[in-house]
């Protein structure tokens, strides 16, 4: 599996432009990104997200056969909290062409169980995202060698 994770920058306009961070072959995986395991596996590959002391959250891009169409790191915060923007996450879906999105970030303490705000914010990206026709299909938390799963443990209906 290919796996390209972007940033975004300003051309010489000052209009967003995507850009391609790194693009690496995954041979240890392969076909689509469709269970939270599987997406729990390449995000720790591709980022080392639990082993990040600070909090970081990611975003995933997918294809409607839930094939990658790009990695961001979306936020960077403390020990303890990140703050992520609606904007940021549907800036970054749209110029990368989602179909559908799953939100992830790690908790350093290695306890993936949501606190509140996490469920909050997901609540709040997850009604945006209906709105602009690109569905949320998860939300993970990653601990240390664990995650929570928001669609698994059906907080996602």
């Amino acid at each position: 599996m290919r796996i390209k994770k972007y940033r975004l920058e300003y051309d010489d306009e000052r209009k967003n432009m995507l850009v391609l961070e790194s693009s690496n072959n995954f041979p240890s995986f392969s076909g689509s990104l469709n269970t939270p395991e599987a997406i729990y596996r390449v995000v720790n590959e591709v980022f080392g997200a639990d082993k990040q002391v600070e909090e970081h959250g990611y975003l995933l891009g997918l294809d409607m056969k839930c094939h990658p169409v790009g990695f961001f790191d979306i936020s960077h915060g403390d020990t303890s909290s990140a703050v992520v923007s609606m904007k940021s996450v549907f800036q970054r879906a749209l110029l990368c062409g989602a179909s559908q999105i799953v939100l992830l970030h790690n908790h350093p303490s290695g306890d993936p169980t949501p606190s509140k705000a996490d469920s909050k914010l997901y609540e709040k990206i997850k009604e945006a995202s209906k709105i602009m026709d690109i569905p949320l299909i998860d939300s993970i938390v990653i601990g240390n060698g664990c995650y929570y799963s928001f669609c698994e443990n059906d907080n996602m209906h």
